[in-house]
């Protein structure tokens, strides 16, 4: 059974839904502890006052927002637990996704109905895939206010945590080419031509964390003695070419995916 991570409701016009916040995805990476090198020890952190140079526990701190160089207020748990959106998540809009550019997503999860909210649950979620419209709702979530896109998945519905506005930095400020330094005709052409001959469909299944295989088949083979498994090698940047016309190695680019293929 999952474990939910946050018990509340969705919410839109007069319809409350009781639901539970599933995490929609595993953290797969391999995580290492630091250890003393002499003994094989673990490190462990120390926090310690920069003021009076004492050793702290958890149970001495408080949270405090510097608002001058050097001072601070400081804030209880129960005074920022109070300033928090509760316990819902409120639909207040519904969009098309297009409209949703792809750098706004965070972080996907899944909505669970509790038992009370079977029904209406099927009912949302079907209403967003007959419409082919998202709900923007605003979710308080891990300390923070979030605004997210609830949006179907098969049979479940999807509550995608969305970043604000001014949490994004504006692309006009990259250094970036201009419609000027467009490409020429022939360019167009030859990428036109290898993103054809490297179009297909997107199976999520083909596609693997090939680094933390590695690492874990390399633990694996110290844990049991054994030989390491010989190196993956790094991806290197293609060496320098005697082309010096960008479409031509465009087209050769294409000819070689073509000949493997």
């Amino acid at each position: 059974m999952s474990r939910s991570m946050w018990n509340g409701a969705l919410s839109f016009g007069l319809v409350s839904i009781p639901v539970k916040l599933v995490g929609a995805t595993r953290d797969h990476r391999v995580h290492m502890h630091m250890l003393h090198a002499a003994d094989g020890g673990r490190i462990g952190t120390v926090q310690r006052c920069k003021t009076c140079e004492k050793e702290v526990t958890s149970a001495d701190l408080v949270k405090g927002f510097e608002y001058q160089d050097g001072k601070h207020v400081t804030f209880t748990g129960d005074e920022l637990e109070n300033a928090n959106a509760g316990d819902a998540i409120e639909i207040v809009a519904f969009v098309d996704p297009s409209e949703i550019p792809v750098r706004f997503y965070e972080k996907p999860y899944y909505l669970e109905p509790q038992p009370a909210g079977r029904h209406p649950y099927a009912v949302l979620r079907q209403a967003l895939e007959d419409t082919g419209r998202v709900g923007i709702a605003r979710v308080y979530l891990k300390s923070n206010e979030h605004i997210a896109a609830v949006l179907p998945q098969g049979t479940a519905l999807v509550v995608a945590t969305l970043r604000f506005a001014d949490s994004l930095v504006d692309p006009a400020s990259l250094d970036v080419p201009e419609a000027s330094e467009g490409p020429t005709r022939q360019e167009k052409k030859a990428a036109k031509a290898l993103i054809e001959q490297f179009s297909g469909t997107f199976d999520p299944s083909e596609y693997r964390d090939e680094y933390t295989a590695h690492v874990l088949s390399m633990v694996e083979a110290k844990a049991a003695a054994r030989p390491q498994p010989s190196p993956r090698g790094l991806k290197k940047a293609a060496p320098q070419s005697n082309v010096v016309s960008l479409a031509e190695l465009l087209e050769q680019s294409a000819k070689k995916r073509a000949a493997s293929r």
